[in-house]
């Protein structure tokens, strides 16, 4: 097919002018989605086609660079541990940002997210990791319902260990305490001694 604007007018068909419609539409929405700076990269484009494609190199960029990125991500994923005093939420953060940058590359991991998370878990967690994977739907268990399950778990964690802290602060107290009263005590002890032996 000629593109419309290589003919005159008057040799235009049906199917020029309606590829020329669309054409114009498809120009115009983009301008509109596009800011100034975007504006001025794709304003010598001469149709939608030409400013899509700038766009996608831009953005993208070539499909070498779109490998290097998947490449990149790819490695990112299979290396994914937990960082050294990371909370589960902002390691789940870094590990959703890794697999929807995947995803929008059209590399899609399925159910194998929930077992890559649960190994990325420091030596800390084998206790949980272990019961999880011994739950009889480990197998349909969704990345969100394991999240949860960690965050419940990590509560749990947390309020354990400030009982924990709360307890021995009150083991010190109640050393200090016990230390006191027994110092009464001998004191107590030690004058009933001295006022029997006066009498002696």
């Amino acid at each position: 097919m000629v593109r419309p604007f290589f003919k005159s007018k008057k040799e235009w068909n049906e199917e020029d002018r309606r590829s020329l419609q669309l054409n114009v539409k498809a120009t115009h929405s983009l301008f509109c989605a596009l800011g100034l700076d975007e504006d001025s990269r794709v304003s010598s484009c001469s149709n939608a086609k030409e400013i899509w494609d700038k766009l996608e190199v831009t953005h993208e960029g070539t499909n070498q660079v779109k490998k290097s990125k998947v490449g990149i991500l790819t490695l990112n994923y299979e290396t994914f541990t937990t960082k050294p005093e990371e909370d589960i939420k902002a390691m789940f953060d870094r590990f959703t940002i890794i697999i929807n940058e995947l995803k929008s590359y059209g590399k899609i991991y399925h159910n194998e997210v929930v077992r890559k998370m649960l190994r990325s878990l420091p030596m800390s967690w084998d206790a949980k990791v272990t019961a999880i994977k011994e739950v009889k739907n480990f197998e349909t268990l969704s990345l969100n319902e394991l999240i949860a399950s960690l965050l419940t778990y990590e509560m749990k964690l947390e309020g354990v260990g400030v009982a924990l802290k709360s307890t021995i602060e009150e083991g010190n107290f109640n050393e200090d305490v016990d230390e006191d009263e027994e110092m009464v005590m001998f004191v107590r002890r030690f004058k009933r001694f001295m006022r029997s032996n006066k009498g002696r």
